[in-house]
């Protein structure tokens, strides 16, 4: 009896530790914190993304600006602002827009500054057209292209800094003159042209060639070909 007794205990005691046991090995593990980015946090990432973007091209995006007339020297400008607007004479601080056509008289000499800095000087008798008068609302972007139709004109481009792109275009019986610097196109009724450079350099795209010049250097040119004269 006493064996049973003692079986019974020891049977006992082995039952409690093995439910002791089981229960200290089955105990439910706490479930890892999750450290991923969570959707809206991307969502407000995205959209602040394309806040910048929008920005960004709203800073950048061309917008139609002018010029102004900062000196007369002598002679008379005609200027209309475009087909079948009226025509009136310049004075100093008339602006000028994009679209704008100008006849000067017989010797004339007036002076027009563009909203970039860049400037053109009529020198005679003449003709012109501003073709595009464009510039970014953060002033690092310009465009400005002028269509001479006959006479004597001086050009100036922007001056150069860094972060900015002005570009200054003269065209010349549907040919194309690039300017960074200063130069000087004149243009006869006749269709005959020459471009002077005195400081910088000038790219002509004329009759599918190009032709690059630098200061000092002078041109002759028609619709058809261009030649040049002299090396710097």
């Amino acid at each position: 009896m006493a064996l049973r007794g003692q079986a019974r205990s020891e049977e006992g005691s082995l039952r409690t530790e093995s439910s002791d046991m089981e229960q200290s090995v089955w105990q439910p593990v706490s479930r890892r914190r999750n450290w991923g980015v969570r959707p809206w946090v991307w969502g407000v990432f995205s959209a602040l993304f394309l806040l910048a973007v929008a920005m960004l091209i709203y800073a950048y995006w061309p917008t139609l600006r002018t010029g102004a007339f900062v000196q007369i020297d002598q002679g008379q400008v005609h200027v209309q602002m475009g087909p079948g607007a009226p025509w009136y004479v310049a004075e100093v601080g008339k602006l000028v827009r994009e679209g704008s056509y100008l006849e000067a008289a017989p010797g004339t000499v007036a002076l027009i500054r563009f909203f970039d800095g860049s400037m053109m000087r009529i020198e005679s008798e003449g003709a012109w057209r501003i073709v595009s008068l464009r510039g970014s609302r953060n002033g690092r972007l310009s465009r400005i292209v002028v269509r001479q139709i006959r006479g004597r004109a001086s050009f100036v481009s922007a001056p150069m800094r860094r972060g900015f792109d002005a570009r200054l275009q003269v065209e010349l019986l549907g040919n194309v003159a690039e300017l960074v610097g200063v130069a000087t196109f004149d243009l006869s009724a006749e269709g005959k042209g020459r471009v002077s450079v005195l400081q910088g350099r000038c790219r002509l795209t004329m009759a599918g060639q190009q032709v690059g010049l630098l200061g000092g250097q002078e041109a002759v040119f028609s619709q058809k070909e261009v030649t040049v004269l002299s090396a710097p």
